[in-house]
């Protein structure tokens, strides 16, 4: 017998928390550090980020792991996400760029840091 899977992705399971939710996700991910195997490199990466982030926020980075923040309202997130994740071009190397987007409370990405 054949069996039928419902694949979700992450952006459809995101998408549907913050339509049942009423609210948006900021989600980030950084696949160059997670695949890094340069400490030195990656001490450099987050001291940078150490200037401007919050702890909190830094010690969620350190963990590096697929994330996403809740927050009540699209412009918070928005304002968030530009002031935590500078776009790639602004970066000196792959390591230091975290993709981030904001996921509204419709289920549709309506920032990117691209």
């Amino acid at each position: 017998m054949i069996e039928i899977f419902n694949a979700k992705t992450v952006f459809d399971i995101f998408s549907e928390y913050t339509i049942k939710n009423q609210c948006s996700l900021l989600y980030f991910k950084n696949i160059a550090l997670e695949n890094c195997k340069d400490e030195e490199l990656k001490n450099k990466v987050f001291s940078f980020y150490e200037e401007f982030l919050p702890e909190d926020m830094l010690s969620i980075l350190k963990r590096q792991t697929f994330c996403a923040i809740e927050f009540k309202s699209v412009d918070t997130a928005i304002t968030n996400i530009i002031s935590w994740f500078p776009k790639r071009n602004l970066l000196e190397s792959d390591e230091y760029y975290w993709y981030a987007c904001v996921i509204d409370d419709n289920g549709d990405i309506s920032f990117e840091n691209i």
